[in-house]
């Protein structure tokens, strides 16, 4: 059988040594004659491997793709990869091996992602940022928060790391509407790198759309705790005590929070502080519990209450 002749040639190698030369040459004339079919070149790039004339299977491997139907091409695609996964030991080159199948077959190519992570992991130079370009592109969004969150796991500072999972979180916020482990990336950046407003601005996000106003107010008080231009620190205390006033039902923490506004330096703040101010205490229902606050206050009393 025409499959059997390239194991013959290994043989006949592995009994007489001095002849690899000349087998050699018949093995390169029968890829250049003969069509490679993959039943014929299975047994020649496993007789190359045992020769290790690796780069010489590759182009076996070429071989049969470029002469095989348009159908069997994504098959042959992913054993090239593989191969060259096997035996290079190159990432640059496997990955891309497992890029040109990836692309070649729309459908079905987690074997190709799979491989493009591992060649990334393996240090493949830009592999995480193709990849990621890539999964975006086709929309694999589940397989690119897999790839961030391992990618993470790689970075030796916590501000990249922190980026990372943020990116996962927002991906799985946004196209996955898996809000929970959404939740847990944002807080887990934030862990990481609490300089980071946007991290905050995110859980706040998600806290506001399940109208959890008492941890919405908790993470408007993270973000004044940050680094604020006055302008932003003025507009942040503008929202705390529209918050407490409206949703929480808590005027005296309103009132603090607007007192606290006063002290920006704004200069054009006052006026919207006093008129904020003005619609707190003309308002029935808060007045009332803003002056026994106040005289509370006064008197010393331990009467628990909201503080900005």
């Amino acid at each position: 059988r025409i499959q059997s002749f390239p194991h013959h040639v290994r043989d006949a190698i592995a009994l007489e040594p001095g002849i690899a030369s000349d087998a050699l040459a018949v093995l390169v004339a029968i890829e250049n004659e003969w069509t490679m079919t993959v039943e014929l070149a299975i047994p020649f790039v496993e007789t190359l491997d045992e020769l290790g004339h690796h780069d010489r299977a590759q182009r076996i491997w070429n071989v049969c793709i470029e002469q095989a139907p348009a159908d069997n091409r994504g098959e042959l695609l992913l054993r090239r990869a593989r191969h060259g996964e096997a035996y290079l030991n190159e990432p640059d080159r496997v990955f891309q091996l497992f890029h040109e199948g990836a692309q070649y077959t729309a459908h079905e190519n987690d074997d190709f992602i799979a491989g493009m992570r591992r060649a990334a992991l393996d240090g493949a130079q830009a592999g995480f940022d193709v990849l990621t370009e890539y999964l975006e592109g086709t929309g694999q969004w589940r397989a690119l928060v897999d790839l961030l969150d391992a990618q993470s796991l790689l970075m030796a500072e916590d501000q990249e790391r922190a980026r990372l999972t943020f990116n996962a979180g927002f991906i799985l916020e946004v196209h996955l509407t898996e809000q929970d482990e959404a939740m847990e990336r944002y807080l887990q950046a934030f862990r990481l790198d609490s300089s980071a407003p946007e991290y905050v601005i995110a859980g706040e996000r998600i806290y506001r759309q399940r109208e959890n106003w008492v941890m919405v107010d908790e993470l408007l008080e993270r973000r004044l705790d940050m680094k604020n231009t006055p302008e932003e620190e003025l507009a942040l205390l503008l929202e705390q005590g529209e918050l407490r006033a409206g949703k929480l039902g808590e005027p005296m923490a309103a009132y603090d929070a607007y007192r606290r506004a006063l002290r920006t330096t704004v200069p054009e703040g006052s006026q919207q502080v006093y008129t904020a101010l003005s619609d707190l205490v003309r308002d029935v229902w808060a007045w009332p519990a803003i002056e026994e606050g106040l005289k509370a206050r006064i008197a010393g009393s331990t009467l628990p209450r909201r503080t900005a």
